[in-house]
């Protein structure tokens, strides 16, 4: 059986699980990724409406 390499893993699911797979002794756990909540702020700026009918304030992260 191959030897499974990062490359042939397949992408995580933000940086840090991508640098995870990359570099020996990095934890997931420990960082966070600013990604989810930049992708959650830059949505509720988008769609104003749905942000304000989902609770979600742009300037306080998901949920307002």
């Amino acid at each position: 059986m191959p030897q499974r390499t990062p490359q042939r893993e397949p992408a995580g699911s933000n940086d840090i699980d991508n640098l995870a797979n990359f570099v020996d002794g990095v934890d997931p756990k420990r960082y966070f990724d600013r990604q989810a909540d930049d992708a959650w702020r830059n949505a509720a700026r988008r769609w104003p409406v749905l942000a304000a009918v989902l609770g979600v304030d742009p300037d306080a992260g998901r949920r307002g």
